[in-house]
């Protein structure tokens, strides 16, 4: 049995979907059961509005100590909103996952790519440039944590997402742009659950 947990943005807690089970994690797990051919649980920690910071306050002490496989980390659209600098965010994406992995033994790690808010069609343009810059410094940092502790991969999501991929509110990701994420996030995570602690 490969057990996931994840933590994060409002993504993470399925917003503009139907169920939890069209949520990212949910994908996921899917994916990787398929992929690996093993049963997989899943846990999700999701909040609305949730930066990393944010995160380490409010999602981290309800994390429960119990063994995980596989942590997944989905921040960085609030984070781009609230102004953090890139090396800020890697600092806080570093104390978050150090601090859940020493409730769940050492999991791999997947950080999620950061939302490619140039995309958004509810935005409006220039903002939607300006922000889509902001996410991509925010997604050169994240990337550099590869480097700086071990077992964790970084997801990079294309830098435009067509705009069938969007919900009705035409921000939040829709059903099938999840399905695609979790895919994604399950390839980059077999071989680090594979390679064992």
């Amino acid at each position: 049995m490969l057990r996931i947990v994840a933590m994060g943005e409002s993504s993470v807690s399925g917003v503009g979907l139907a169920s939890g089970d069209q949520a990212v994690t949910a994908a996921t797990a899917r994916s990787l059961a398929r992929m690996s051919g093993r049963p997989v649980s899943w846990r999700a920690l999701g909040r609305s509005g949730a930066s990393v910071r944010k995160g380490i306050k409010h999602l981290l002490p309800s994390l429960s100590p119990e063994p995980a496989d596989l942590l997944i980390v989905a921040f960085g659209a609030n984070d781009v909103m609230d102004r953090p600098s890139p090396s800020g965010f890697a600092d806080d994406l570093e104390e978050l996952i150090r601090a859940a992995r020493e409730r769940t033994g050492q999991p791999a790690v997947v950080i999620a790519g950061v939302a490619p808010l140039s995309s958004c069609p509810a935005l409006p343009s220039p903002l939607r440039d300006v922000l889509g810059q902001r996410a991509q410094a925010l997604q050169a940092a994240a990337e550099r944590l590869s480097g700086r502790l071990p077992r964790l991969a970084v997801q990079r999501l294309p830098p435009r997402l067509a705009p069938n991929l969007f919900g009705i509110d035409g921000f939040h990701p829709n059903a099938r742009a999840h399905a695609i994420w979790g895919e994604q996030i399950a390839a980059l995570a077999l071989p680090l659950v594979d390679s064992g602690g």
